[in-house]
């Protein structure tokens, strides 16, 4: 939508979006398929639109896909410093997330790709083609007009939220779509070497975002939830955010076999990796009676079981389809969670061990106490040059 075509200028195609369209957004979806083991990305179009819109949401899309004009470098130029900066003003609105997909992508392909895509390895690629432009613009260009060629009918994925009028308008117009993009798709796949590490990247705060995140080897069971939910609500909220006066923290324990921590807004660096490290032995000794036990549970469930708008509805079917996951997975899900047990929780104790272990750390934060901290940093590093 920034950048002109054939046929429209950036300002003409902002104004069919406003005065025509809901929204009209690009983006990239990184998804990991447990049934394949396998982590995916894919380019994503989405239109939002009234019934009689859908002709004009259609046509514009196609318009954005075959006749962008990247030629236009003093454009092209100053889209690339807008990224640049708008990246450094959200970066520092979402630390803690950025820090834990950097820690992450250390050791897993599929963070490693949502780093490049929208984290500090997206910055760094931003900022290395701002700064040197004037060399690299010409194969700037070149690779832009060749993503195209990543669209086509064999990896074609049509997805729609709303009534059976709407879907059936909807696609009428697929077969049109289709027709304007290639039939194979033409890219290359990178290689990727788990590198885990201690990385410190120094920033204009006052704060700190640490986030420290590991590999665990057991199968996944949906009934960590309930123990991730005691220890965030309990462990981490007393001695990260009581007793360290961090903002807040976060656990996170996913179905891929990884497990991480991150902190918000947090004065502190060492303190809190401890107080990751330490969790270890309250685990050993966790043993909540049946209202602290139910109480957890509610909880989890909040987090699978949350009022939705209609979008949001469609969005999360989309990631469930992407991601293999049946009705029946999430009922499954949702009795380990009902059924857990004392006996249950502590058994994940081999989690954290595990992942505790793998010792991939990334702190983002003030560069005083970057220096001061007694954290034996692999790496140490600024936010941008």
């Amino acid at each position: 939508r920034q950048i002109s075509t054939k046929n429209y200028s950036y300002f003409k195609i902002n104004q069919i979006c406003i005065n025509e369209l809901g929204s009209l957004s690009c983006d990239l979806i990184n998804y990991y398929n447990k049934k394949e083991n396998k982590n995916k990305v894919l380019f994503s179009f989405k239109i939002s639109c009234i019934d009689s819109k859908i002709k004009v949401g259609n046509d514009l899309l196609i318009e954005l896909i075959n006749n962008q004009n990247f030629s236009d470098e003093q454009r092209l130029y100053s889209r690339l410093q807008e990224i640049k900066n708008n990246n450094l003003l959200s970066i520092s609105d979402k630390g803690h997330s950025v820090a834990l997909v950097r820690a992450y992508s250390f050791i897993d392909k599929g963070f490693y790709d949502k780093d490049i895509m929208n984290g500090i390895g997206y910055l760094d690629f931003i900022n290395n083609l701002c700064d040197n432009f004037k060399t690299l613009k010409d194969d700037i260009i070149k690779r832009l007009y060749n993503v195209k060629n990543m669209i086509s009918i064999s990896n074609l994925i049509v997805h729609m939220t709303g009534d059976l009028n709407s879907f059936n308008n909807c696609f009428k117009y697929v077969n049109e779509f289709k027709a304007h993009i290639g039939n194979t798709s033409i890219y290359n796949q990178m290689e990727f070497v788990p590198n885990p590490h201690v990385e410190a990247i120094k920033a204009p705060y006052n704060v700190n975002y640490c986030a420290k995140v590991g590999i665990y080897n057991d199968e996944f069971n949906s009934s960590s939830r309930v123990l991730e939910n005691a220890l965030s609500k309990d462990y981490l909220w007393l001695n990260v955010r009581v007793h360290g006066g961090a903002y807040g923290v976060m656990l996170n324990v996913g179905n891929n076999n990884l497990l991480g921590f991150t902190s918000y807004r947090d004065p502190n660096i060492d303190s809190t990796l401890k107080a990751y490290d330490d969790i270890v032995d309250y685990i050993k000794d966790f043993n909540p009676n049946d209202d602290e036990l139910l109480k957890y549970k509610i909880g989890a469930l909040s987090n699978l079981q949350m009022v939705l708008h209609v979008k949001n509805k469609g969005n999360l079917a989309l990631k469930l389809f992407l991601s293999g996951r049946s009705y029946e997975d999430r009922c499954s899900d949702l009795e380990n969670i009902i059924n857990a047990t004392n006996e249950d929780l502590v058994k994940q104790l081999s989690y954290y061990k595990d992942a505790l272990k793998t010792n991939s750390i990334c702190v983002l934060g003030n560069k005083e106490k970057i220096d001061k901290s007694n954290i034996k940093f692999d790496v140490k590093r600024n936010l941008t040059n």
